[in-house]
């Protein structure tokens, strides 16, 4: 089995039983508090395994927690650090949450751009709020799921181009398509209409955005 982790971020928890159902749905994931994420994890008594970052965004000084601090200076963000840990020690499914904030548009840019890095390696880090599950995958690819029907997805290319899309279990259907950056309307909303999908491509990076 894949080893999952959980890490929190100094972002924002629109709704809070989100986030404890995903605490839910792994019970033996590895939890992180990333810098100012152990606010969160603190309200809501949840211990975090690590606690990782520069602590400046911290309220109150964590006691009797595993602590990995860091310079305020520093080349690298918080959540690239978490991540190097976290990949380092083999763990394959990551979720980042609390890490999508309109306050900060330049770290949620960030966070995405990791996703590319990290799928590369193998790795599916995804960026989760109570509305959006984003992940990046990279061909080629076939990719199985099982959402149920009725939902959104949104496939955004990432690379110049993607070759060979095919879609289907879904209201637009594709076979064999080319996504490009000039082209983004083309996989944007799409819906789920059966109880299995398949998502297949040759070549190129894209982001898959799977939308409550």
């Amino acid at each position: 089995m894949k080893r999952v982790a959980i890490v929190f971020g100094n972002g924002t928890y629109e709704q809070n039983q989100f986030y404890l159902d995903i605490l839910k749905k792994y019970p033996k994931a590895f939890i992180v508090a990333s810098d100012g994420g152990y606010n969160y994890l603190k309200k809501q008594n949840i211990k975090p395994d690590l606690i990782i970052g520069d602590l400046d965004s911290i309220k109150e000084e964590p006691t009797n927690l595993k602590v990995l601090k860091y310079p305020i200076e520093k080349d690298e963000t918080d959540t690239e650090l978490v991540l190097k840990y976290l990949t380092n020690r083999n763990y394959k499914i990551i979720f980042l949450v609390g890490m999508l904030s309109l306050d900060r548009i330049d770290h949620s840019l960030s966070n995405l751009l990791l996703l590319e890095k990290y799928s590369k390696e193998g790795i599916r880090v995804i960026l989760a709020n109570s509305n959006n599950q984003i992940f990046c995958v990279t061909g080629p690819k076939d990719i199985k799921l099982s959402l149920k029907k009725g939902t959104t997805i949104s496939l955004i290319p990432i690379s110049k181009e993607i070759e060979d899309v095919t879609l289907k279990g879904f209201k637009y259907p594709l076979k064999n398509a080319k996504l490009s950056h000039d082209t983004p309307g083309l996989t944007i909303s799409n819906i789920v209409t059966e109880k299995k999908q398949f998502i297949s491509f040759q070549k190129g990076v894209m982001l898959l955005d799977i939308i409550k």
